[in-house]
């Protein structure tokens, strides 16, 4: 059915052309470049510069004629979609311009792409909407062209009576046209439609009548599947007058047709056929043949078709969808029509109104936004003091937390290292004797001398009381020469001026914490060979500057607890934090505090 359908299309453009009188018009022009060979850009390409020169001179259907050419292009190229977008922008133009004949091409493709999707009700409107836009007697070329296309979908509804009536007057239409398929195409739905409707005598003429000018038709294999159908029919002629012979000979020569097309489609429906035949006439193998070989091509059918199936229903959907914008375009058109003049009459003093009234609600609503910035303002204001307290309390509990297990560390663990260590060596005393044992319990020692060092660093580390003591400057030189001791990395911290002056406690335990986490982190992750740090001080700004040259990270790398940690700390002490990092480059965090009345003597 699809291939009669678009030689419909290529007999309608073929019409215009002739319709247009003129070999040079520009109806021909834009027909006769639409090219399925061409890829989607190319034929753009091509109908672009077509319009190009149809606008310099001054063509007025330029624009709808380039619509029409690219709808029929991405129709016969199978894209629906893009047709569908270029067809109801081409509906809308004429629609406009009330040019009826581009107008009636517009319907009739909607027509067909309606048929397409077995649409069948909206298929009938589309055509009967593309006819009602002709004057039968200035076109009547285009009006058989649609009335063959209305047959088309009778045939489908099975409301055979009203096909036939089209089929038989279109017969001599297609005779002049010399276009022989679609002759034999009517003659075949001719023959079946008065098999349908019951009339056997004409069906079995018309059937005759295929046959006889198939066998002189040059094209043939073009109408195999016709002429598979048209042996369906004298099958079921013969079967019904109850040549059961005569019909499993045309049986058996539809099957032929079916299995070298490789139409499975014609095979299941011509096997499940011969099936139900021999099981009538008793011969019950055959009919058990048949009906395995029905079910195994119905199979394979399936498989074959399930993916087209699925584009099918998708394509479907889309295709509702711009039926349903195309269609509330329409009503809005002719809704806008039918106010135009009321809107004419009452624009004046409609102006007058929303002038006035937009000047109220302007300044109306820059009240309200001023009101409203000034109060979500209020609102973040609060939310980030309330985040700050919680950010500082954690903080500060953190730190408590610290100087607690410090102390715990250099109390309870230095007392009881301190008790092993004597037990040591009163136990030593009593084994001098013994050479390996006292080499072991030395060893034992040293171990126990070593694990107090390190408790002792920890204790350290956690505790804030040589800052307390010292002021910032001894906790961090100490902390640099104990890094530069342990040989995992070169660090360099330098204070600017020199003799730096103490902050408050607070303020100093703060910015230790945070050169903490910033070398623990280096430390950890960034395999650097050295660290930088330069603090300085100066008109009420503290400043920090820490600097390493290891690997780096980009921008969308997690943000861990350790910088959540430091970026809190510098919000606690109302500062402003930047960092500059990039794979492979290093990493450098910049520090600004604002200090006023924390400097000590």
């Amino acid at each position: 059915m699809r291939g009669f359908i678009i030689n419909i299309i290529l007999t309608m453009i073929i019409c215009q052309a002739l319709f247009a009188q003129d070999k040079d018009s520009w109806t021909s022009r834009f027909i006769l470049s639409v090219n399925p060979e061409l890829t989607d850009q190319e034929q753009k390409d091509t109908l672009n510069k077509l319009l190009k020169i149809a606008e310099k001179n001054h063509i007025e259907d330029a624009y709808p004629l380039y619509l029409n050419a690219l709808a029929a292009y991405y129709y016969q190229v199978e894209k629906p979609e893009s047709m569908l977008t270029y067809l109801y922008k081409a509906i809308e133009v004429n629609t406009i311009i009330e040019n009826k004949t581009l107008l009636s091409t517009n319907y009739n493709l909607l027509s067909i792409y309606h048929q397409d999707m077995h649409n069948w009700d909206k298929a009938l409107e589309a055509i009967e909407m593309a006819e009602a836009q002709l004057d039968p007697q200035k076109q009547p070329i285009l009006k058989r062209i649609y009335e063959g296309n209305k047959a088309a979908i009778y045939f489908m509804l099975e409301d055979y009576n009203r096909a036939k009536d089209i089929y038989e007057r279109n017969l001599d239409f297609f005779l002049k046209l010399n276009d022989t398929a679609m002759y034999l195409g009517d003659v075949y739905n001719l023959a079946y439609s008065h098999y349908r409707l019951g009339n056997h005598k004409a069906a079995e003429k018309y059937a005759n009548m295929f046959l006889s000018l198939y066998a002189k038709f040059s094209e043939r294999d073009q109408l195999s599947e016709v002429l598979a159908k048209v042996y369906g029919v004298l099958d079921r002629l013969h079967y019904d007058a109850g040549d059961i012979k005569k019909s499993l000979e045309y049986q058996h020569k539809k099957l032929e047709i079916a299995e070298r097309i490789h139409h499975f489609g014609l095979l299941t429906e011509t096997c499940e056929r011969l099936s139900v035949t021999y099981e009538n006439i008793g011969e019950i193998s055959k009919a058990l043949q048949y009906i395995k070989l029905s079910s195994l091509y119905n199979d394979t059918l399936i498989d074959q078709t399930r993916a087209q199936t699925l584009a099918e229903m998708e394509s479907r959907y889309e295709s509702k969808i711009k039926t349903l914008e195309l269609q509330s375009a329409l009503d809005k058109l002719a809704l806008e029509k039918r106010r135009k003049n009321l809107y004419l009459a009452m624009f004046a003093l409609v102006v007058v109104f929303l002038v006035g009234l937009t000047a109220i609600i302007y300044q109306k609503i820059k009240i309200n936004k001023k009101e409203i910035q000034l109060y979500n303002e209020h609102i973040n204001t609060l939310l980030r003091e309330h985040e700050l307290e919680t950010a500082n309390a954690l903080l500060k509990g953190q730190d408590m937390e610290r100087e607690t297990i410090a102390e715990e560390l250099h109390d309870r663990m230095g007392s009881l290292i301190a008790y092993i260590k004597m037990k040591l060596y009163s136990l030593e005393k009593k084994l001098k004797f013994d050479e390996v044992l006292t080499t072991e319990i030395n060893e034992i020692s040293d171990a126990v001398t070593e694990a107090a060092e390190e408790i002792r660093r920890i204790s350290h580390n956690l505790s804030t009381g040589l800052i307390s003591k010292f002021g910032l400057k001894a906790a961090l030189e100490d902390l640099c020469k104990k890094i530069n001791t342990s040989h995992m990395v070169a660090m360099d911290i330098d204070f600017i001026p020199t003799d730096f002056p103490r902050f408050d406690t607070d303020f100093e335990t703060n910015i230790y914490r945070i050169l903490q986490e910033l070398t623990t982190n280096t430390l950890k992750h960034a395999k650097a060979s050295s660290i930088t740090i330069q603090i300085s001080y100066f008109d009420g700004i503290f400043h920090l500057l820490f600097e390493d040259n290891g690997k780096g990270f980009g921008k969308k790398s997690h943000k861990g607890i350790g910088l959540v940690n430091i970026e809190n700390r510098v919000q606690k002490l109302q500062g402003k934090i930047s960092m500059d990092s990039l794979p492979g480059r290093g990493t450098t965090f910049s520090i600004e505090i604002p200090i006023q009345k924390s400097v000590t003597a």
